[in-house]
């Protein structure tokens, strides 16, 4: 079974096939992608134990930036960057972020 960071990963380096947009769109991409992320939490078999994870990486944001994430972390990313394609890179950062605090507590 695939982790969602392996499928992340997947569509950080080819965001068009799975979430489609171009990259001039940077908001359209960071909406679908939550969507994408839902779409598979869903599948609950196609990510193991991580079936939590916009929970998860909402608290991680919580936490480390102390912004609200009753919209989501998607959400809330976008409304505290400059402009999407920001939003874009940092979402990624944080991704990388969170995923090095996860293996450094096992």
């Amino acid at each position: 079974m695939r982790k969602i960071t392996d499928i992340l990963r997947k569509v950080k380096n080819t965001p068009e096939m799975y979430v489609g947009g171009t990259s001039d769109n940077r908001e359209e991409q960071l909406k679908n992608l939550q969507w994408f992320i839902l779409g598979c939490q869903a599948t609950n078999d196609e990510i193991s134990s991580e079936t939590k994870f916009m929970l998860e990486f909402g608290k991680f944001i919580r936490d480390k930036y102390g912004w609200s994430m009753s919209c989501g972390p998607i959400d809330a990313i976008l409304k505290n960057c400059e402009s999407p394609e920001k939003a874009w890179e940092f979402w990624w950062s944080e991704i990388e972020s969170w995923k090095q605090e996860k293996e450094e507590a096992l």
